[in-house]
């Protein structure tokens, strides 16, 4: 009985390793093994976005344009191309997770953390406010942010530094704008100059002890700051507080709703015809003179990057972007903003891929090779970006342009900013 049990087990090894063999001799189609699919390289780019709430006039442009030129990199040129560092050609797909923080900094402690979670390798947050809320996490994960807008002190302050805004302070553009009027100004007493700005936090702490300072350091009279809601339905009583000290120039930080609201009001008590006024570059847009309409004639307002109306390949490419994608919206200059701070994301993720590779691609890998970034071309839309370390801004110029017939009209040169903010951290 053992005998037979053995010769059983001995024939069924026997049958099962010559079955593949009878197989293919029988004319049985023996099964080819099948080649492996590569796997697709990709980057995991997090986005908070604000394509609604109370700014939406500035924020949803910004918001496009980013998004649009990561989506052009991935539609149009196939991915991001480069050089690995063993000299081969490669290609990543930029992998975009978003959310619309509706420009909330609740919603982007929420927002951040889910972003982080899902392993965002390098995120844009819409501006410092929302920076701020997370800037703890943002160094602990060390997670790189790019943000637009002016550049959050804080965060500017933080090491090892992780965030880099795209245009300085409000208190240095305030003072580039002081500037530019103390220039042009040709009477023998000094300039009077008001403020009216959206209420922050920031802005709260940075404004009053800079700009008040800095206009008396050059000769200028500041006559005050006043303070309007993000959602503002009128200016009167700012207007009129400001209108009493007599001004020269009232220089306002709104997007283009506030900022028709503060014009018309301006024309309204009789005074848009007596003063100046000029705009902060986050609100001076296209949008401005349409929602403002007549009210915006002659107004003066700070432009940090090309405008849409030039010929310069970056302008150009954003243009035709926008009409492949949002053939229906607004070309206008904060778009254009948004879209070269899209530029400047992608260039920094593949300056990061040619130095280590997509194997030793790390967050601090891509944060490093945007904090390295020297005289990198941005299709004119900008001078020549270098970012400094300490200060990490991605423009650091500005110009004064004037509302002349329904359309801007540039009456200054390149202005560099004296960065008063370099350094200063809040107490």
């Amino acid at each position: 009985m053992r005998k037979k049990n053995w010769l059983v087990m001995v024939l069924g090894a026997l049958l099962l390793i010559a079955s593949p063999l009878l197989a293919a001799c029988g004319g049985e189609e023996a099964t080819a093994p099948q080649p492996v699919a590569p796997v697709e390289k990709k980057v995991k780019v997090g986005l908070g976005l604000s394509v609604t709430g109370a700014l939406a006039s500035t924020t949803r442009p910004i918001s496009y344009g980013l998004w649009d030129y990561l989506k052009y990199v991935n539609d149009v040129q196939g991915g991001l191309t480069y050089t690995s560092p063993a000299g081969t050609q490669e290609t990543v797909t930029l992998d975009i997770k978003w959310e619309d923080m509706a420009y909330d900094p609740a919603r982007a402690v929420d927002t951040y953390r889910r972003l982080e979670a899902w392993g965002a390798q390098v995120m844009h947050l819409t501006a410092g406010s929302m920076v701020l809320t997370v800037l703890d996490s943002i160094t602990r994960d060390q997670v790189p942010v790019v943000y637009y807008g002016p550049i959050q002190p804080n965060s500017a302050a933080a090491r090892p530094a992780y965030t880099i805004g795209q245009f300085p302070g409000y208190s240095d553009e305030d003072a580039v704008f002081l500037d530019w009027v103390k220039a042009n100004w040709s009477e023998s007493r000094p300039p009077r100059v008001g403020f009216i700005n959206l209420e922050t936090a920031m802005a709260r702490v940075e404004l009053p002890g800079q700009v008040p300072a800095y206009a008396e350091s050059i000769g200028v009279e500041h006559v005050g700051q006043e303070w309007v809601p993000y959602a503002l339905t009128d200016a009167s009583v700012e207007l009129k507080r400001l209108a009493d000290k007599d001004p020269d120039f009232i220089f306002f930080a709104h997007v283009p709703s506030g900022a028709s609201v503060i014009l018309n009001d301006a024309v309204r008590l009789g005074i848009r015809d007596k003063i100046k006024f000029g705009q902060i570059f986050w609100g001076y847009s296209e949008a401005t003179i349409a929602t403002a309409g007549e009210a915006s004639e002659g107004l003066y307002g700070m432009v940090p990057a090309a405008l849409t109306t030039e010929d310069l390949p970056g302008v150009n490419l954003a243009r035709e972007t926008m009409l492949t994608y949002r053939p229906g919206d607004l070309f206008n200059s904060v778009y254009l903003q948004g879209f070269t701070l899209g530029r400047f994301m992608v260039e920094g993720i593949k300056k990061a891929l040619e130095t280590v590779g997509h194997e030793n691609l790390t967050r601090d890998a891509i944060n490093e090779a945007m904090f390295t970034t020297t005289n990198l071309d941005m299709g004119g839309v900008v001078p020549p970006v270098t970012i400094d370390r300490e200060f990490g801004i991605l423009a650091n110029n500005y110009r004064v342009a004037v509302v002349k017939d329904g359309k801007f009209e540039v009456v200054s040169d390149w202005m560099p900013s004296n960065n008063l903010l370099k350094g200063w951290v809040p107490d």
